[in-house]
């Protein structure tokens, strides 16, 4: 009997109720998520090579998403990234954002989306 993997996660935002019910609705969609409150907390996360993908808030306090995202380049080559941001942007700071380290940038607000988003990024 083949047993299932389950895609892993790392999860990185600084406001808990945000970051628990996220956390809570990928557990319950079948991923493993690893959460963190803060840039030191997500770079104190061992370079896991069964790390499928990582979601950093944009608007972290203290270092900046972006900033997050590039270092999380280095410590995690190779795993998908998904800026997550609270903020309406324009198209062109959208593939900044991008051009900076992130592989796809996504609205907060539904996790739904976000799951099925997970969902095409880990496949």
């Amino acid at each position: 009997m083949a047993t299932l993997t389950r895609h892993k996660i790392l999860f990185v935002d600084d406001e808990e109720e945000w970051r628990d019910m996220v956390t809570a609705a990928l557990t319950e969609a079948g991923f493993e998520v690893l959460a963190a409150s803060d840039a030191s907390e997500a770079l104190r996360q061992p370079a896991d090579p069964a790390l499928n993908l990582i979601i950093v808030d944009e608007d972290l306090a203290g270092v900046s998403g972006i900033i997050l995202t590039r270092a999380l380049r280095c410590t995690h080559p190779g795993v998908p990234t998904i800026l997550y941001t609270s903020t309406k942007h324009d198209p062109d700071t959208t593939m900044d954002m991008m051009s900076q380290g992130a592989d796809q940038c996504l609205p907060k607000g539904s996790t739904e989306e976000l799951i099925a988003n997970v969902g095409c990024s880990v496949r």
